[in-house]
């Protein structure tokens, strides 16, 4: 599970435990196999996802992983990585048939 370590980082991070979930670990990597090999990749994330290009170097590092709000902005900004969540969702959709 995630926790936060104080009111200030649970608004902008969710730090992640030594027991990462599967989710967390599949958004992350969605996230960093799209902009990692961009240049100013944390700068480009941050204005797709309308937060800190810091928070997105979190993400990158595996840190942490995004609140749902700021994930919908990302997956506004990017289609990219909207048709990677949607295909992710449509895969949990079919496993519970």
């Amino acid at each position: 599970m995630r926790e936060a370590t104080n009111r200030k980082d649970h608004k902008w991070c969710h730090r992640m435990s030594a027991t990462i979930s599967q989710p967390c670990e599949t958004v992350l990597t969605i996230i960093g196999g799209h902009y990692r090999p961009m240049r100013h990749a944390a700068k480009i994330a941050a204005q797709h996802a309308q937060t800190s290009h810091l928070t997105v170097k979190k993400w990158l590092a595996e840190l942490c992983s995004p609140n749902a709000e700021t994930l919908v902005d990302l997956m506004a900004g990017n289609q990219a990585i909207e048709l990677e969540i949607l295909r992710l969702v449509a895969e949990r959709r079919a496993a519970r048939r």
